[in-house]
């Protein structure tokens, strides 16, 4: 998955730097779809935030919980009668 930038404009929605349209707020681009003269414009903004995004791990199917071994439901081990 391709790296993402992050530009928060504080402008007027449709604010056009570099060559992009931007929406009022976040908007995401691939890091790769912009040249270093365009980040460079965008960073030098001052209505707009550039940010480059961490990578998401892939999501994984939610794994059942077995229950604890030795535990009991009800009973000293969970604090019962305190």
């Amino acid at each position: 998955m391709p790296k993402k930038i992050a530009v928060i404009s504080a402008a007027h929605p449709g604010y056009r730097r570099a060559g992009l349209e931007l929406a009022q707020g976040k908007n995401e681009f691939d890091a790769d779809a912009l040249t270093d003269a365009q980040l460079a414009a965008l960073k030098s903004d001052p209505r707009l935030t550039v940010m480059e995004l961490a990578d998401e791990p892939a999501l994984e199917p939610a794994k059942e919980k077995e229950p604890a071994k030795g535990k009991s439901k009800g009973g000293a081990d969970q604090g019962e009668g305190q």
